[in-house]
């Protein structure tokens, strides 16, 4: 979200991206979403990726599938959530062009 001011309250507006994973710094993985995702991610040595099921199920593998079918869809519910009231309280520019491509 990108911040400006506009008839002198603090609006937002979104910008589109190319959203990639994070666990502190970038970790060269898409994630298929509009936005970035940082998260205390179990990666592997190289940093090249993170734990997944195609390895044995390690504690680090059962720990990344919890972030990403709970955690993640969670938060970008939340995310989704609060664009909405932003644009019901007029405090979201261009809303109509950016929400519904997050679908």
């Amino acid at each position: 979200l990108e911040a400006a001011t506009h008839q002198d309250q603090q609006c937002f507006k979104v910008r589109k991206t190319e959203g990639e994973v994070f666990c502190f710094l970038p970790l060269s993985l898409k994630t298929g979403l509009q936005v970035h995702v940082s998260s205390n991610f179990a990666v592997m040595n190289n940093r090249r990726g993170i734990w997944t099921s195609s390895y044995e199920e390690t504690t680090e593998v059962l720990w990344n599938i919890n972030l990403m079918k709970s955690v993640i869809p969670g938060a970008y519910h939340q995310l989704v959530q609060s664009l909405h009231e932003l644009q019901l309280n007029g405090r979201l520019l261009e809303y109509s062009d950016v929400f519904y491509s997050l679908w």
